[in-house]
């Protein structure tokens, strides 16, 4: 049943990104909720983790009345699988401090989202390698670079997207998506100017 369960997550997760990058972020807060009620099921930490990840992404892309929720969602998340003592637990928490980075920048608090993207440095610096969270998510040291391009276009600073994407380093583990795709979460219009 555990088996059937995980695969659950993980399907719910894949297709909750897929409707959330084509525009339809009410179906992608459906497939969280469906996660919620598998990983509820598991009691697994990191999956906890996983489906908060999902919905935090998933709430920062509804309106901005859910970037509050999006932070709540995803610092309590983080929360709950810090303790846990395995280096996917850890990724999964420094996954969970990129998503809430991100739905803060969207809300246009930089200085709060650039203390999220620190942490999330300090995890990445902490693991060797990039780890795989369930063999669908993985976190290191490109994600967070990703994350910091994402945010600066959410804060309308190109010069600090291009720094960033000059640090990214695909070398030191797998980039979560192709990078065009991780870019294309940036709301349309994030450089424009009034």
């Amino acid at each position: 049943m555990e088996d059937v369960l995980r695969l659950l997550v993980w399907c719910c997760y894949e297709s909750g990104n897929l409707v959330r990058d084509l525009g339809f972020p009410d179906l992608a807060l459906l497939a969280t909720s469906l996660m919620h009620e598998a990983t509820g099921h598991l009691g697994d930490p990191t999956y906890l983790a996983v489906t908060g990840f999902a919905r935090t992404h998933a709430l920062s892309s509804v309106s901005t009345s859910a970037f509050g929720a999006a932070v709540e969602v995803g610092t309590s998340a983080a929360e709950q699988v810090l303790p846990t003592p395995s280096s996917e637990a850890l990724s999964a928490y420094g996954s969970l401090q990129l998503a809430v980075a991100f739905a803060l920048a969207v809300a246009g608090f930089g200085p709060d989202a650039a203390e999220r993207l620190t942490e999330a440095e300090r995890v990445a610096a902490r693991l060797d390698t990039a780890t795989e969270i369930g063999r669908h998510l993985a976190f290191g040291a490109p994600n967070v670079e990703l994350h910091r391009i994402a945010t600066a276009v959410e804060l309308g600073d190109p010069d600090s997207a291009l720094q960033a994407a000059r640090r990214v380093q695909p070398e030191q583990g797998p980039l979560p998506r192709p990078p065009s795709i991780a870019l294309a979460r940036c709301r349309p219009g994030a450089f424009r100017t009034p």
